[in-house]
């Protein structure tokens, strides 16, 4: 005689795994990632609460908040199903990181002509504080390309490990930056 917040959350977690795929244009690139369901501490005692954390990434506002209207749709939906409580709280949402038309240009000229420019898998899904900088300021947003074959975990992951040789690359990517912004010479060739 009691509201089970397992059985309650799995049956969220599979609902809300199926917004992506179900729900949203395939153009639209879109994720619902789900990284932590927790309930309980013990195995024969039914937990009181249960909690679900993710994160939510797309290329368009509009599609954003159609996903945060069905997440609450699901919950609350489930919520009802099994006469239980179930509360839906959107934290820390980044705006979405997107790249100036001038900024975009200056980065790929330069990637261009002083080292390797890569720019397949676009767009990408950034969620990322820096996009809170572009609200402000006009900016270009881009990835040094740290893979190789000691350094192949995904970030995100428990196998990540930074490449530390990308970082002389970092800084010379910002120094030719300041160069062609400020018409300097701070780089010999």
């Amino acid at each position: 005689m009691c509201h089970n917040p397992i059985t309650i959350g799995a049956n969220i977690v599979n609902s809300l795994n199926q917004i992506t795929s179900q729900e949203v244009d395939s153009k639209d690139r879109s994720v619902v990632s789900l990284g932590q369901f927790s309930c309980g501490e013990t195995h024969n005692v039914i937990p009181e609460n249960g909690i679900i954390k993710g994160t939510i990434r797309t290329i368009t506002p509009n599609t954003s908040e159609i996903i945060k209207k069905r997440i609450i749709e699901i919950s609350e939906g489930h919520s009802k199903i099994h006469n239980s409580e179930v509360k839906v709280r959107f934290d820390c949402a980044f705006d979405l990181t997107w790249n100036h038309p001038e900024p975009t240009k200056l980065v790929e000229n330069l990637a261009k002509n002083y080292f390797t420019l890569v720019n397949h898998d676009l767009p990408l899904m950034a969620s990322e504080d820096f996009s809170f900088y572009q609200k402000n300021i006009p900016g270009c947003f881009f990835m040094l390309g740290c893979k190789d074959q000691e350094h192949s975990g995904n970030l995100h992951t428990s196998i990540y490990d930074f490449n530390d040789k990308a970082i002389p690359i970092g800084v010379e990517m910002y120094i030719r930056i300041l160069e062609e912004k400020f018409n300097l010479k701070l780089i010999s060739s």
